[in-house]
This record gives structure tokens, sequence and C-alpha cells, in this order.
């Protein structure tokens, strides 16, 4: 059975809005885990009020993507959030899980080069500038 994570594409200008959890140490797109009868949205919504303390305003889907590691076969669906300016300067007060992140913020894609990023950076910024939903299943 698969593990559905949504996520948030987050965009200011050339930059993207990433995280890194206090558990791991690579960077990644904000979201989390589909729970019981959520849609995508609900799910996507829940998780960035809860780990950032922001109200997200849930765009266009932009990819979807199927793959296996270690853990398990994943489905990963990425929606853009449109409104970057709410992310700019985080305050936590507001979120209830935000011990979860140790890190996060916006980063233009050279900022990137040499960090880990997951999927990569380069991935992403492939999918985001591609102009249409991608769809990738193993």
């Amino acid at each position: 059975m698969h593990k559905i994570k949504v996520r948030g594409v987050i965009l200011n200008k050339n930059k993207i809005f990433l995280v890194r959890e206090v558990k791991k140490h690579f960077y990644y797109l904000p979201g989390g885990t589909l729970e019981g009868n959520e849609s995508f949205k609900e799910c996507l919504d829940r998780e960035i009020q809860e780990e950032l303390g922001v109200k997200p305003v849930i765009g266009k889907l932009l990819n979807i993507e199927e793959f296996r590691n270690d853990s398990g076969l994943y489905l990963d669906i990425w929606f853009e959030i449109t409104n970057f300016q709410d992310f700019e300067y985080i305050h936590k007060n507001n979120a209830t899980h935000a011990f979860e992140y140790y890190d996060e913020g916006f980063y233009s894609f050279e900022e990137l080069e040499g960090k880990d990023v997951r999927p990569g950076h380069r991935h992403i910024e492939e999918i985001v500038f591609s102009g249409g939903p991608q769809i990738s299943l193993i």
C-alpha cells in the first residue's frame, strides 16, 4: 500500500520555501501524510497549519510522483501555494506541531547547491517551471 504525502510548493520570485525536520537533516517541501478521509487539499491545509501556523491558499496541482525507497512505496502530490508573502516571516505561536521543524525559509536554487534536498532541488526546479501537472508512476 502507498504512503501518500501531500506537499506545498511556495515560490517567492526565484526562491522556494523548504523545511528541515528535527529528526532529518535534509531539506524538503512542506506538507505531510494523508490521514483518514481527508482530501489531498485538506491534508495539505492541516499539515501546513499544524507545522508552520500559516493558513495556505492552495492553488493548482503541480506534480504526482510515485517512488520506492527503503521505507516502502510512496505517492507524492504537490500543489502550488499562492500566498507566499505569509511565509516570509513565520511566527510559530499558532503552530501546534512547530517542534517538528528546526529550519524553514526561502532558498534560491543556487543556494541549494551542495545541500541535501529531497527530491533533488534540480528535480523540483524542473517540475515547478515545466508549466503544467506532471505525472510520474513506476
